[in-house]
C-alpha cells in the first residue's frame, strides 16, 4: 500500500477553498466512488467537491453519503439536460480555480499541488494539463510517456486558428477543454455575465466552455503533465455518438436536441464529432464575437478531417453510407480544382496510413528531440520499455492504477 504525506506548507487559511472541484455525474454511480475518492488523497486539501447527481435513481446518492467529508457538497438535480447540469455545478462554486472532473475520471495524487504550485509561480489565468485512459475490462492503463512541448505559456489565438485550421492534435493538448483545465474564478464569472450568459452551452458543454474561455484570456499555461486518468470508455456518450449507438436518444435524453441541431450552422449537412464542435463554435462565435471572428475555417482541411472521421468510423464497422452520400454531395458544389486537390490529398492519406512502420516511429521520435531534448525522449523511451515489461500487471480499479504514477 502507498501512503501519500499531506503538505502541510501548502495548505491556506481562507474560508473559501482554493480549488472548486466540480464532479457532474448521471447515471453512473458505479464510477463517481473513484472520481470522489481521488480528490480525498491529494497531497494539497484546500478544495471542495460539488457533486451535481443527474441521476434517475437514488444510486449515485447512496455512493456519496458513504464519504463522510465536510468538503462534499451535493445536489440532486434531475432532468437536465448535460450543459445545464455542468452549468449548475459550475454556479454553485466558490473557489479561487474552478476544475470539472467527470464522474469517469479521477485526479492523480499530486495533482492538486502542482497546479497550486505553478499558480504560485505563474500566476495563470487558466492552466491546461494532459490525461491518459484506464481500461477497466483488462484492468490496464495506458499512461503517456512522451512529453511533446516544455511547460509554457500557449497564445490563445494560435490555440483557436489551431481549431478552425482542423489541428484537432494541437487543439486538443492545449485547448482548456473543461475536464482537463483548471480557471480562475474571476474568469468564469466574467463569462457568465457576458454575452452567452453561461459557461456550458449545447451541445458540447467542455468545448464551448474552451471556446468561451480561449476568447477571454490572451494565453494559457499548458503543461505536458498527465494530472488526470480517464476511465469509463465503454460508458463515454462521445464514444457512443462516434459508434452511432442510440444517437438519437443520447441526443434527445442528455442533450435535449434534436439531430440536425448539432449540425446545422456547420457547412457540411453531416453528423460527425468534428462536425457538431464547428457547429457549436459557430454558435458562440456569433454571440461572443471578438476573437472567436478573428479566424477562417479552412475549408481545404475540413473537408479531409471530415472524411477522415468518416473512414475511422467505417474501420469500426459503423455504417457511415449516409454520410459518405452527404460528404460527396457537398463536395460536388465546390469547384473542379478544389475537388481534384481533395481526391489528390485522399490518395496521399491512404499511402501514409500503409507507411505507420516502426521507421516511422523512429522517425516520429528523432524530431521530438528539438522539441523537448535527448533526455527526456529517453527518459519517456526508458518509461515506455519498462511499463512494456510489466504491461501484464493488472489493476482492480482505476484509482489503484493511478496510485503508482
Amino acid at each position: 500500500m502507498i501512503h501519500y504525506s499531506k503538505d502541510k506548507s501548502l495548505n491556506l487559511k481562507s474560508e473559501n477553498p482554493f480549488f472548486s472541484i466540480v464532479i457532474p455525474t448521471k447515471n453512473r454511480s458505479f464510477l463517481v466512488g473513484y472520481a470522489i475518492e481521488s480528490i480525498l488523497i491529494q497531497l494539497f486539501n484546500h478544495f471542495e467537491i460539488i457533486i451535481v447527481d443527474n441521476d434517475d435513481t437514488d444510486a449515485t446518492k447512496k455512493v456519496v453519503a458513504a464519504f463522510n467529508d465536510s468538503r462534499i457538497h451535493y445536489y440532486k438535480t434531475g432532468n437536465l439536460s448535460m450543459p445545464e447540469n455542468w452549468e449548475y455545478g459550475c454556479s454553485k462554486s466558490v473557489g479561487d480555480y474552478l476544475i470539472i472532473l467527470q464522474d469517469k475520471m479521477v485526479l492523480k495524487p499530486h495533482s492538486l499541488k502542482t497546479l497550486f504550485k505553478i499558480i504560485k509561480l505563474k500566476k495563470p489565468l487558466v492552466i491546461k494539463w494532459q490525461h491518459d485512459f484506464f481500461n477497466e475490462e483488462i484492468g490496464v492503463g495506458n499512461p503517456s510517456f512522451f512529453p511533446e512541448f516544455k511547460a509554457q505559456f500557449f497564445d490563445s489565438d494560435l490555440i483557436i486558428q489551431s481549431f478552425l485550421d482542423c489541428n484537432l492534435d494541437f487543439f486538443i493538448k492545449h485547448s482548456p477543454i473543461g475536464i482537463d483545465s483548471c480557471i480562475n474564478m474571476k474568469i468564469i464569472k466574467m463569462i457568465q455575465k457576458g454575452p452567452m450568459k453561461r459557461l456550458c452551452v449545447p451541445s458540447s458543454p467542455d468545448y464551448t466552455m474552451s471556446f468561451q474561455i480561449l476568447n477571454a484570456v490572451d494565453n494559457v499555461f499548458c503543461i505536458p503533465d498527465t494530472l488526470t486518468t480517464m476511465g469509463g470508455i465503454k460508458y463515454s456518450r462521445g464514444v457512443s455518438f462516434f459508434k452511432k449507438e442510440n444517437v438519437e436518444e443520447l441526443l434527445k435524453k442528455d442533450f435535449k436536441v434534436r439531430e440536425f441541431d448539432i449540425y446545422s450552422k456547420a457547412p457540411m449537412k453531416v453528423c460527425t464529432t468534428y462536425n457538431t464542435l464547428i457547429n457549436d463554435y459557430i454558435n458562440v462565435a456569433n454571440v461572443v464575437g471578438d476573437r472567436l471572428k478573428k479566424y477562417q475555417l479552412n475549408k481545404f482541411n475540413y473537408f479531409l478531417y471530415i472524411y477522415d472521421e468518416i473512414q475511422r468510423a467505417k474501420n469500426e464497422n459503423v455504417d457511415v453510407a449516409e454520410e459518405m452520400k452527404r460528404w460527396n454531395e457537398a463536395l460536388l458544389l465546390q469547384d473542379d480544382t478544389f475537388i481534384k486537390s481533395i481526391r489528390i490529398a485522399i490518395d496521399q492519406m491512404k499511402t501514409k496510413e500503409c507507411q505507420r512502420t516502426s521507421l516511422w516511429r523512429i522517425r516520429y521520435l528523432i524530431q521530438m528531440v528539438p522539441k523537448i531534448g535527448l533526455y527526456n525522449v529517453m527518459k519517456g523511451v526508458f518509461k515506455s520499455i519498462q511499463w512494456k515489461l510489466r504491461k501484464e500487471k493488472k489493476f482492480d480499479n482505476i484509482l489503484e492504477y493511478v496510485k503508482t504514477w
